[in-house]
């Protein structure tokens, strides 16, 4: 029950909200408690006509997304009624490009057509096949107790991509601590291309473009075992970046 005494608790500006430390210190019960990212479409939280031309950019809000929902956390983003009591006609100009955007991006999925294999399947109801599904209710793990995996795959072809996005299966709890991601080099060799730390209900991670056709997440700690209900590898020029 959130009654209050959580905030009194918690400070959620600290730099540490969930390390093992920290969760050791706060007795023997775990809740995930979801994060919110507030900001505003314009520079304050209501209208003025004088900054009808200082609208968040496309570019500024894409950052603000990619940052929270891509960081495991909601996005609330304000939009400030006119004196007409509608939305102004740029604010919704640029909603409109941020939603095009968006759908742009993660249009084409390259995993969904993978071939996919893993270091280790707790039983056939959780294989490593669960997590190129659109499903949010399956997903793969290791054996319990098994805090390190890895997943690999084979795009069966070569494609460039800059975006992957890597989803728990929260209900079961927020486990990842620390991952990374590698590519297949053309001599066979893997070569990391990107490391991270929290994963939690979605992590979007952002690089410089890369050029493959097999990679590999590799979990190199997790509490107890990690869960993975989704995983996706998009390329973000799609949508005119």
């Amino acid at each position: 029950m959130d009654d209050g005494e959580f905030a009194t608790r918690i400070n959620t500006q600290d730099s540490d909200l969930g390390s093992r430390e920290v969760i050791r210190s706060q007795g023997d019960r775990l809740i995930w408690y979801p994060a919110e990212v507030n900001t505003s479409i314009r520079p304050g939280w209501f209208y003025h006509a004088s900054e009808d031309d200082q609208v968040k950019t496309l570019e500024e809000l894409l950052a603000v997304y990619y940052g929270a929902v891509g960081g495991n956390a909601t996005f609330l983003l304000n939009l400030p009624p006119d004196t007409r009591g509608l939305i102004h006609e740029t604010d919704v100009e640029r909603l409109q490009e941020l939603g095009d955007s968006l759908r742009t991006i993660f249009q084409e999925n390259f995993a969904l057509q993978a071939l996919v294999k893993t270091s280790e399947t707790m039983d056939e109801q959780h294989a490593v096949s669960e997590v190129l599904t659109e499903r949010r209710d399956t997903y793969w793990c290791p054996h319990e107790g098994t805090e390190q995996a890895w997943i690999e795959l084979d795009l069966q072809e070569e494609h460039s991509f800059d975006r992957v996005v890597l989803m728990e299966h929260i209900q079961t709890g927020q486990r990842i601590e620390r991952f990374t991601l590698e590519l297949q080099r053309a001599d066979g060799g893997w070569e990391e291309f990107y490391k991270g730390t929290v994963v939690g209900y979605k992590r979007i991670c952002c690089f410089p473009q890369v050029t493959s056709r097999r990679m590999r997440v590799t979990i190199h700690e997790s509490r107890w075992y990690p869960t993975l209900s989704g995983l996706g590898i998009y390329l973000s020029e799609r949508g005119g970046m």
